[in-house]
């Protein structure tokens, strides 16, 4: 699995549990983020990794304007017309070029962690086929 690091620091949120009714990030949501973030809780656990504090509430779109490509720091969030996916556009802060960090539902199926643990497994005893050979 490929790792970078972000332009901003991540906020470990592993522990948090968000309920929509309380949680003070939904609350602080524009409408539209908020519908889509509980409409997709990948979304919203990426918004609760951001330091909000740090870069501000990006604003959403539903598909990304021609215009949207002329502010000078952007902090927007699209949706991706490909499985559910949306994009991040933040301004990079050396301003060489911006960054576009897909955020995506690769991981959201509850037997993740098992089915990675099967595959690693299985690619082991592969591994060893191939070293008898």
């Amino acid at each position: 699995m490929a790792v970078f690091e972000l332009p901003f620091n991540v906020i470990d949120t592993r522990d948090h549990e968000c309920d929509s009714e309380s949680c003070e990030l939904v609350q602080q949501l524009p409408t539209a983020l908020r519908e889509a973030a509980l409409e997709n809780s990948f979304l919203l656990r990426y918004l609760h990794s951001l330091p909000i504090a740090e870069i501000g509430i990006p604003t959403y779109h539903e598909e990304l304007e021609k215009s949207d490509g002329d502010e000078d720091s952007p902090n927007i969030i699209y949706k991706a017309h490909a499985g559910g996916t949306f994009i991040h556009v933040f301004a990079d802060p050396e301003g060489i070029r911006d960054w576009y960090i897909a955020i995506e539902p690769s991981a959201e199926h509850p037997k993740f962690p098992q089915i990675m643990a099967d595959i690693e497994e299985g690619l082991i005893e592969y591994t060893d086929e191939l070293e008898a050979a």
